[in-house]
């Protein structure tokens, strides 16, 4: 008997249904009820708080909402949200497209937004794990060398360690050990002062490879990385954006502990692994080899 009565039930309702699906229901899709970008051009802006490189996409249209195409600095991105906010690290000029949209589709055109960042913006903490503060200060670091990874080598900066990880200690006696580190901060800018000691042994280690002068003179030529006498140096250093990727720059044939070729020695330039009030992490590549360097501080 229930299964009769089901499908009394059903005979009787599916009409119903139906008849509420009908086509004299259904609005289909009006092509004359897309929006027109050009009502809209004037109702797109870009808010931009320089001090701190936050921006704010915003659209000033109750009835449509945005689509925002733009290239964040890795990779292409598209959102619709209104009032998009966001950090944006590196100084320079970006472009963002803007299309609006509502239930019926999206605008056939586009516009063209710009926007200008005139400085890199660095989270203050940066300044103070690698310096001791954010106002007038030094920090000295020498080499985590108790540590297995703290140097090695790679295919890129990504995995510099990739093809060698030295051990805990495994370089002790070739002049890295007693190297130390002192990075400067004046409390503005996005750099300071840095000095390079070589120690009580008054050396660097240099790549077997490194046949350029200065260190041309010390190299024996047997295949085996050497050690070149070196002075004291007093330069500078200072962070800088590529894309998404902080770097550590410092001025041309500045020394930091380890010579790997002369595209280092020339550009010195580090890509920042990991920054904590505990440990320096970073990578130069030349294109063809990544070196890296973990740094602690001096206690």
């Amino acid at each position: 008997m229930n299964k009769t009565i089901v499908k009394i039930l059903f005979a009787i309702l599916l009409p119903i249904f139906i008849n509420s699906c009908s086509e004299k229901d259904y609005g289909g899709a009006d092509s004359s009820l897309i929006p027109n970008i050009d009502n809209y051009k004037n109702m797109f802006s870009i808010n931009v708080v320089s001090d701190s490189n936050y921006v704010t996409f915003n659209l000033n249209a109750p009835d449509v909402y945005p689509i925002w195409s733009y290239n964040d600095g890795t990779s292409n991105v598209v959102s619709t949200i209104n009032g998009l906010s966001q950090i944006v690290h590196p100084a320079g000029t970006y472009t963002v497209t803007a299309k609006v949209a509502n239930k019926y589709g999206i605008s056939s055109g586009s516009v063209t937004l710009t926007y200008t960042l005139t400085k890199d913006f660095i989270d203050k903490n940066l300044f103070k794990y690698l310096c001791g503060s954010t106002g007038s200060s030094t920090k000295q670091w020498v080499w985590n060398s108790t540590v297995d990874g703290h140097f090695g080598c790679g295919p890129d900066a990504s995995n510099p360690t990739g093809w060698w990880s030295c051990g805990a200690n495994g370089k002790a006696g070739v002049g890295m050990y007693d190297d130390i580190f002192t990075f400067g901060y004046a409390g503005s800018g996005l750099s300071g002062a840095y000095t390079y000691d070589p120690g009580v042994g008054g050396t660097i280690y240099v790549n077997a490879g490194c046949s350029f002068n200065p260190f041309n003179a010390f190299n024996p030529h047997n295949n085996n990385d050497y050690q070149a006498t070196v002075a004291l140096q007093n330069t500078t250093w200072a962070f800088k954006y590529e894309g998404k990727d902080l770097y550590l720059t410092f001025p041309a044939n500045t020394l930091v502990g380890y010579v790997p070729n002369i595209e280092t020695y020339n550009t010195p330039k580090f890509k920042i692994l990991s920054l904590t009030d505990n440990k320096l992490s970073m990578a130069c590549y030349n294109g063809s080899i990544a070196w890296k360097y973990e740094f602690t501080p001096k206690k």
